[in-house]
């Protein structure tokens, strides 16, 4: 009797991560797609390098 708990219970665990897995992915799959950001420009400006200053002794 205590094996068929234990199937009943595993059975009812499997069920319910169906179902619940089943409606999430219906959810995302009909779900209408949000609308697109407008992409950004992006603008980078290069900057001068830093002045490398040696002293010249070594």
């Amino acid at each position: 009797m205590n094996t068929n708990k234990h199937l009943l219970a595993l059975a009812a665990v499997l069920a319910a991560t169906v179902l619940t897995g089943g409606a999430a992915i219906l959810g995302l799959a009909h779900r209408p797609a949000a609308p697109m950001a407008a992409p950004a420009a992006v603008v980078q400006q290069v900057q001068p390098a830093a002045h490398a200053w040696h002293d010249g002794g070594d």
